[in-house]
């Protein structure tokens, strides 16, 4: 959810429209091509519990990166703005943008 305020808040404005439909995009494609694998799975041949798994461990692998990739976001302007830390609120947005 975070990303959803963060993307459009370190975009240039000129890109921040493209910048916030891009993402909202692809949060649809990733859940279609997630359900078109879950039904896909449902039809696994034989009895093996790997019809559930695949799902499972499909629709992991994308938090699991946005988890480790976390420790490379920097804080949000807005919030160091609010925090009185101005100067590195101007150096994030200018690096970014």
């Amino acid at each position: 959810m975070a990303a959803v305020t963060m993307v459009p808040e370190i975009a240039h404005p000129r890109i921040r429209h493209f910048a916030g439909g891009y993402l909202l995009t692809t949060f649809y494609i990733g859940s279609i091509i997630a359900s078109w694998v879950t039904f896909a799975c449902v039809y696994f041949p034989g009895s093996s519990s790997w019809s559930w798994r695949i799902p499972t461990l499909g629709q992991a692998l994308g938090p699991v990166i946005l988890g480790a990739g976390t420790w490379f976001i920097p804080e949000s302007p807005r919030w160091l703005f609010k925090n009185g830390r101005i100067e590195e609120a101007h150096k994030i947005l200018a690096t970014y943008q």
